[in-house]
């Protein structure tokens, strides 16, 4: 069955509706905010992959490609950059996957780069340039923390950008030495 998440997702909620019944009287506020909450990143996190997929149809985005390819180095390099680059395009490293598994991993598979390798490429260069000031990550976590960008921007940029770099550069050297 091609979505068995999404059915224990729906039996799992219906069985604790039942089950805790009683206690739902008792929770409707909460339950109403997580639904709320819910709804805003769902409606953001949609946006932005829509965003990247229209993106992915203008003409310009080939141009794009063509330069991602002609990268120096290793393939392994040019695809975490080009991942990397759609996520800051797409401020959403979802977004970048999305985009990077349908336009980019088939080519890099026909280059030779085995499956294990692309994977790793993608999910690693996908977070690279992820956090922007307007990433829906940083937007949905400054709304429910009450935070500005100005509060926030440093510690994400530095805890997901930069530890994305370092694990790019262990990729690369790994490639470089026949490990990856």
């Amino acid at each position: 069955m091609k979505n068995n998440i999404i059915v224990a997702l729906i039996v799992a909620i219906v069985m604790s509706a039942l089950l805790f019944r009683k206690q739902i009287d008792q929770q409707k506020e909460v339950l109403n905010q997580g639904a709320n909450e819910s709804l805003s990143s769902t409606i953001t996190t949609g946006s932005t992959i829509a965003f990247g997929s229209i993106a992915t149809g203008v003409p310009a985005f080939k141009g794009v490609f063509q330069l991602i390819q002609s990268i120096p180095g290793p393939p392994v390099l040019s695809l975490m950059i080009g991942t990397g680059l759609i996520g800051g395009i797409t401020a959403s490293a979802v977004g970048a996957i999305g985009i990077s598994v349908a336009n980019f991993a088939p080519i890099y598979l026909e280059m030779g780069l085995d499956p294990e390798t692309v994977h790793r490429a993608i999910a690693i260069g996908s977070g690279a340039l992820s956090i922007v000031p307007y990433s829906g990550f940083l937007i949905i976590f400054n709304n429910l923390t009450g935070l500005t960008m100005k509060d926030t921007f440093k510690n994400g940029f530095i805890s997901i950008s930069v530890t994305h770099w370092i694990a790019m550069a262990v990729i690369v050297v790994m490639a470089l030495l026949g490990l990856a």
